[in-house]
């Protein structure tokens, strides 16, 4: 994580912890940082999901890390956990994948409904050229054509990350939810994507801060 909290601390200043002239999230009812207080020490949210791949397949695959609401699906394979499923719904045993600490089906169940936002991600691989794919993010809508930018993952390599086969990079402006498709070329090979989460929109969240307010306020009236 040391490559991500250099970037935090590079773009947020921790004086802005409850500063009530500047926004930084700090006590938005809206908003979850669970081990964290504010975008200001987003880094420490804790939040991190981990999906491991190990393809036996003769070439490279197209994979949907995360489905949008209009992910166009054929061509392409859509990961869930233990076996993978391609367009036309047929398990493949040459391509697996695992999520942790849940399963794959569950983080594309909740980011369904409740938007979060990716700090960062991990790729780390058996096979070197996995770090020189392209990972595309999309964003679809229904009023408009789809956005889409595309990660180098070569750009983002060192001399540690080449020692470890692994690449670490921020992602700004990133939210994951049903509006956002990522995609990556899964090489033939063991390779392991992490996840970096912060801040999550939750009104469940935003519900359980009312509430006790609200409890609280009517036992001072009583």
């Amino acid at each position: 994580m040391n490559y991500l909290e250099k970037y935090g601390d590079a773009n947020f200043s921790e004086n802005f912890v409850g500063d009530i002239d500047v926004y930084t999230g700090y006590k938005d009812e809206m908003l979850n940082f669970a081990g964290a207080q504010s975008f200001a020490d987003e880094m420490q949210a804790g939040r991190i999901f981990v999906m491991n791949f190990d393809s036996t397949l003769p070439a490279a695959k197209k994979v949907v890390l995360l489905p949008s609401f209009a992910s166009k699906l054929k061509g392409r394979t859509v990961i869930a956990n233990g076996i993978v499923y391609a367009d036309k719904a047929d398990p493949t045993k040459d391509l697996k994948a695992v999520g942790s600490p849940s399963r794959i089906q569950e983080l594309h169940a909740f980011l369904k409904s409740v938007p979060s936002n990716l700090i960062g991600m991990r790729v780390s691989s058996t096979n070197t050229d996995q770090l020189q794919q392209i990972m595309t993010v999309e964003e679809h809508s229904p009023f408009s054509q789809e956005k889409s930018k595309e990660i180098f993952l070569g750009t983002h390599i060192s001399e540690n990350s080449l020692k470890d086969n692994m690449v670490t990079f921020a992602t700004p402006n990133v939210v994951l939810g049903d509006e956002t498709e990522i995609s990556l070329n899964i090489l033939p090979g063991k390779t392991t994507i992490t996840f970096f989460v912060g801040a999550v929109l939750s009104t469940s969240s935003a519900l359980r801060v009312k509430t006790k307010n609200a409890v609280s306020n009517i036992k001072q009236l009583r």
